[in-house]
């Protein structure tokens, strides 16, 4: 395993080189970065380009300079221009076991003496002042024997596929079918009678997507049937608030598009503020349906008792009898949201 140590980052002047010689680190195969002083900003950009391309290099930063090279145990490497050539380095590294772990050192500003000291090895990439990405990539493509271009990194949101002309790049996510979305339920033992439900509410969410598209509104009428469907496969665990939650995570085990995880995981009402969520027993969080894809879900559900659509007058009359004041007031709103977007009462859907 190649680990990367980079030392000497200065957050506010080295953001953009640091982040560029993570990028060679994860895409040239190394599995590890360490960068000596505290920036969570990179740590998110890398780490959102491994969900978005694949991946699962980890980044840790604040981890200060000697420490890490100190409780490295495996071959450390500094990249210098004052140290041997690479070439001399490759012919030595030939010879040593590749099972064991490395780890490369690269620097940003001046490099304190101890770390010459400390390594086994300082490598040049040629003796002249130049970049420290060129450096790294030239020193993992050797050391790993140009494998980089049969790296395969999976679980990412998307693809690229070369090409001369363009960019072709596809996107990775799996909107289930309408069959797979009932396998799913029924792999997770969730009943017929939930099952039946989510059918009813799929359907009428789906005539809603169909009508908020013909007025011109963007919305993946996939997603929303999908999420329709399983918006209640939690209810296999518990039939509690907390079956949102225990829904999202199984749908998300699945693989399934975040889009349609974050359906079922704010489906509850018109959503819940941080302390509703907390007086129910979840993380005190919101769960807020933000998209147009949730928030016809979300309503769809509202109008659903069982299998059977019914008015705004009745659900609303629902959360007077359980003094669900602030839900009623919410529910009234995203009705009336989706009835501007339609530009129609919703009463119009009849579909059971």
């Amino acid at each position: 395993m190649i680990t990367v140590l980079r030392i000497g980052h200065r957050p506010q002047r080295d953001k953009r080189v640091t982040t560029h010689v993570a990028l060679v680190a994860r895409a040239f195969g190394a599995k590890s970065v360490l960068v000596n002083s505290n920036d969570p900003k990179l740590e998110a950009t890398i780490n959102a380009v491994s969900e978005n391309f694949g991946g699962d290099m980890e980044i840790t930063t604040g981890t200060g300079v000697f420490g890490p090279i100190k409780k490295f145990e495996g071959l450390k490497v500094h990249l210098t221009m004052y140290g041997v050539p690479l070439s001399k380095f490759i012919e030595e590294y030939e010879k040593m076991d590749k099972d064991q772990d490395v780890l490369l050192i690269v620097g940003a500003e001046k490099v304190p003496r101890q770390v010459y000291e400390m390594v086994d090895h300082n490598v040049a990439v040629s003796n002249q002042p130049h970049s420290e990405i060129a450096a790294l990539a030239l020193i993992l493509d050797r050391m790993t024997g140009g494998a980089w271009e049969d790296l395969e990194l999976s679980d990412g949101k998307f693809t690229i596929i070369p090409d001369d002309r363009g960019k072709n790049v596809v996107s990775n996510a799996w909107v289930p079918t309408p069959e797979e979305c009932i396998k799913l339920n029924e792999d997770n033992g969730v009943s017929e009678e939930v099952i039946a439900h989510q059918k009813a509410v799929a359907k009428l969410a789906k005539a809603i997507a169909f009508a908020l598209k013909e007025k011109g509104v963007d919305i993946d009428v996939e997603v929303v049937e999908a999420g329709a469907l399983l918006h209640d496969i939690g209810r296999a665990v518990t039939h509690g608030p907390l079956h949102a939650m225990e829904g999202a995570a199984i749908v998300d085990e699945a693989g399934v598009d975040k889009r349609v995880v974050a359906c079922v995981l704010n489906h509850i009402g018109a959503g819940l503020e941080p302390d509703e969520a907390r007086s129910l027993g979840l993380p005190e969080t919101e769960f807020i349906p933000l998209t147009i894809e949730e928030k016809v879900i979300a309503h769809s559900d509202n109008l659903n008792f069982g299998k059977e659509m019914v008015r705004l007058e009745q659900v609303l009359h629902k959360c007077d009898e359980k003094q669900l004041d602030r839900a009623a007031i919410k529910i009234k709103a995203l009705h009336e949201e989706l009835e501007g977007l339609l530009g129609t009462s919703l009463n119009e859907f009849e579909v059971n």
